[in-house]
């Protein structure tokens, strides 16, 4: 079942709807501004709901939001080096939004842009597809590419967040959701359990880019191959984790390249327990990477009922093509080819 009521008026004066989808024991909401998440909750069988999903009440809050909270973030996720890419010996110049480079495709963010949503009731599934064509040469990239974000609830208390794309020029594409998870509702996620299923994360200079190295994690502080608590060694990343793990996708898609399709298989790459209530996360997908963010920058923002965040009070799992990979050619290939239909997918499984 879907509910749609008007979230409120834009600066430009337009109005924008919330859309909210039941299924079973969980609920989730979207905005058609940026085909952005703002909650999913779940309905506890005590009759106490939870929203584990970081944001804001109001739609001038998102807005004015820096933050990305359950963003779309398309046509390219994470970061670019120097702001450009040369792409069949043309170089193409992005905003340098994140010093000198680009950080979710520059200054005029998907989650700032209109998406058209249409809601869908399937005997399997219950959720919308959002809609919207990033015209030739809108954000710096090439080509024109039309999306289709479809995010759904099934009866088993998982949400579906599946991107398909096509393109009418070779172009760059990684298109994630930069959901913000706390599966206590409130509080820091330091004392959150995570176990992450990558033995790899990719090595990063000063400015968070990529080197091009694969740095195996085992004994060192990215290590969360055996369920270790969040907060045990974060301090010795500094302000926190924003690192690109290296998924089980990842040999499956440099056989042929880094474009996940429909017949590219999920592969469990995380999962994330609160112990004090229970509740459980399992995230599968089928893209390369996941980088893992632990919201090191939230303090002073305020959210939801006027809640002040403070830093690490939540936690992204944003699955996408390898940060850089348009000027890495050693790593799997992010580029669409006219007549390829991207199609990344990513599954959260909750128990609770």
């Amino acid at each position: 079942m879907t509910h749609v009521r008007t979230f409120g008026i834009l600066s430009d004066g337009t109005t924008a709807n919330l859309y909210t989808v039941r299924n079973g024991r969980m609920s989730f909401s979207l905005t058609d501004y940026g085909a952005t998440i703002t909650s999913i909750v779940l309905h506890g069988s005590a009759g106490v709901d939870t929203d584990v999903a970081l944001g804001y009440a109001t739609l001038a809050d998102y807005e004015a939001d820096n933050a990305s909270f359950g963003a779309t973030v398309a046509r390219f996720a994470n970061r670019i080096s120097g702001g450009r890419f040369l792409l069949d010996g043309t170089c193409f110049l992005l905003d340098q939004n994140d010093g000198a480079h680009t950080l979710h495709s520059g200054f005029t963010r998907s989650n700032k842009l209109r998406w058209t949503v249409v809601p869908f009731e399937l005997p399997s599934s219950t959720g919308v597809h959002c809609t919207r064509r990033f015209l030739d040469g809108e954000q710096g990239f090439p080509g024109t590419l039309d999306v289709t974000v479809t995010v759904a609830l099934d009866s088993e208390q998982c949400l579906m967040y599946r991107a398909a794309a096509v393109t009418d020029a070779r172009t760059p594409v990684s298109i994630t959701n930069h959901t913000y998870f706390n599966l206590a509702g409130t509080g820091s996620v330091r004392d959150h359990l995570l176990t992450v299923y990558c033995p790899a994360v990719l090595a990063i200079d000063g400015d968070r880019i990529p080197t091009g190295a694969l740095l195996p994690v085992s004994g060192t502080a990215f290590d969360f191959l055996r369920e270790k608590r969040i907060g045990k060694d974060i301090a010795l990343l500094g302000a926190g984790y924003d690192h690109c793990y290296v998924t089980a996708a990842y040999q499956a898609h440099t056989a042929r390249s880094g474009i996940p399709h429909d017949d590219t298989p999920l592969v469990r790459v995380a999962r994330l327990r609160e112990p004090k209530s229970g509740r459980s996360l399992i995230i599968e997908t089928n893209t390369e990477g996941m980088q893992l963010y632990t919201g090191n920058e939230l303090s002073g923002i305020l959210g939801k009922q006027g809640y002040p965040y403070q830093n690490h009070d939540g936690i992204c799992f944003e699955t996408e093509a390898f940060p850089d990979s348009p000027n890495r050619p050693e790593f799997p290939s992010c580029i669409l080819n006219p007549g390829e239909r991207l199609c990344a997918t990513t599954v959260y499984r909750f128990a609770f």
